[in-house]
């Protein structure tokens, strides 16, 4: 194309409109000219990628973009993505029937939680002992050493570590939702750019209004070293590393529509290290869990103890068999 072209207005706005990322080619001059830029991101909202920066900036330029395609919102103006009324306005140019992601995460306190059978041997001796060389114990075996001589074999006639003995549970997740360590939300835009959760709906107001609809258990008690335990007893180790991050999200989509705090709803797993968030539900669908991000671990809880086999067979199936949507609905 002859470069005198780029810099012809009327041959421009005609290509923007039938062409909306036609923009890029551009003369620069043109990329700054508000009636030119309107025209691209009303027929293209990418096309705002190529706009001034500028008119990045500018509100009716970009709520016209989001209008015609909410990834638009991935080039306008950092301060503007900053502004909370701004960012509401954007919510609301969104066209209904579009699809809608949005990434539910938990609160930055949980931890890993791995729990495990052992020996009888194993729980008589550790039980009487203090936790903290438990831990130091457990430990060992990751780095390699031998540990406490003097201790019965964790399983079978063998150690392992602790991130191993996992055949009853392994998780990663926050603690049940508090005042302190709730629910967050945000909107997920293509591009990596996701509206602020305290911009959207108000953290509070999300865990205040998420119903708990069911819980689960797996509390121990001491073996009873001089007296012969219940056939059906199961020993138990439940290790704890406590962690601060982003543990776990889970992600939900909308027909447009925007995040109702009232359709989440949540499972609660109870144990003797603490209590965590086990499943996660919006509008009564079961959502898959989408991983975590960076944690920083900041220390270990170890116990050991027996529990009647009925109370972990089966456990989270019959958890989900007596769900009350009572509160829910």
């Amino acid at each position: 194309v002859d470069e005198s072209f780029k810099k012809d207005k009327e041959i421009v706005l005609i290509a923007v409109k039938k062409y909306g990322r036609s923009l890029e080619y551009a003369d620069d001059n043109l990329k700054k000219d508000k009636e030119i830029v309107l025209a691209a991101v009303k027929q293209d909202g990418l096309a705002l990628e190529y706009a001034d920066k500028k008119l990045k900036a500018d509100k009716e330029v970009v709520l016209s973009a989001v209008k015609q395609d909410a990834s638009a919102l991935a080039y306008a103006d950092e301060k503007l993505k900053a502004d909370k009324k701004f960012m509401l306005a954007a919510v609301k140019q969104i066209p209904k029937g579009k699809k809608r992601k949005f990434k539910i995460e938990g609160g930055i306190n949980g931890g890993e939680l791995v729990i495990g059978t052992v020996s009888v041997e194993f729980v008589k001796y550790w039980q009487q002992r203090d936790s903290g060389d438990l831990i130091e114990h457990l430990e060992s075996f990751r780095e390699g050493k031998e540990g406490d001589a003097n201790s019965p074999p964790m399983r079978d006639g063998k150690n392992f570590s602790w991130q191993e003995n996992d055949n009853i549970e392994h998780l990663l997740r926050p603690y049940a939702p508090s005042a302190e360590n709730g629910f967050k939300v945000e909107e997920i835009i293509t591009g990596g750019v996701g509206i602020n959760e305290k911009q959207v709906i108000n953290e509070k107001q999300i865990t205040d209004d998420a119903i708990q609809v069911y819980g689960r258990e797996i509390y121990t008690s001491q073996i009873n070293i001089d007296d012969k335990n219940p056939d059906d007893d199961v020993s138990l180790l439940i290790f704890h590393r406590h962690e601060k991050g982003d543990l776990a999200s889970w992600l939900v989509e909308t027909d447009g529509e925007d995040f109702s705090p009232k359709k989440l709803a949540y499972g609660i797993l109870e144990t003797d290290v603490g209590e965590f968030v086990d499943t996660v539900y919006y509008d009564k669908k079961d959502l898959i869990i989408d991983g975590g991000g960076d944690s920083q671990s900041k220390h270990c809880v170890a116990q050991v103890g027996v529990i009647p086999s009925r109370w972990i067979k089966d456990s989270k199936a019959n958890a989900l068999k007596k769900i009350n949507w009572d509160k829910y609905d």
